[in-house]
């Protein structure tokens, strides 16, 4: 016996042969996490799912586009990936405290920071804190120093 939410169309083809259709409808419950791109946490509010967001906007979704939150429009809206990244990421050339220390404009997060001398890439330099570089050797007064980071 059929559910009452199906719906069976019978054709008689030849004598002993049966056509049968049966269409059911299913409502699927798509619910995606909400997650930080940056830090990969959820974002404060405990909102944590798509579908309990109730102040969303997407005007035109796309492929690559994310949700983000802006604060002065209290709501989501959705933008493009590559300009939520370029947010984030900052290069620049930083304040010299001393020959071999650098500090950068804004905090950056531990480990995503990238120095660069002379347009080399730099492998040997320490992360003070939230700002600021230690080179192992000095620079002179012809070099250039640039870093590449994810602020915070």
């Amino acid at each position: 016996m059929a559910n009452t939410r199906d719906i069976i169309n019978v054709e008689i083809i030849d004598k002993n042969t049966f056509n049968i259709d049966i269409t059911d409808k299913h409502i699927f419950d798509i619910d995606l996490k909400v997650v930080d791109v940056i830090y990969g946490v959820s974002p404060e509010g405990g909102v944590t799912n798509l579908k309990d967001l109730i102040d969303v906007n997407i005007d035109s979704p796309s492929e690559k586009q994310v949700l983000i939150y802006d604060n002065n429009l209290k709501k989501w809206i959705n933008t493009n990936l590559e300009s939520l990244l370029s947010y984030y990421r900052v290069i620049e050339i930083p304040i010299e405290v001393s020959s071999k220390i650098f500090r950068t404009s804004q905090p950056y997060i531990s480990g995503q920071i990238s120095v660069y001398v002379n347009g080399l890439k730099e492998v040997y330099f320490t992360e003070l804190n939230n700002t600021d570089i230690e080179l192992e050797v000095g620079i002179t007064v012809d070099d250039v120093v640039e870093v590449e980071y994810i602020r915070q």
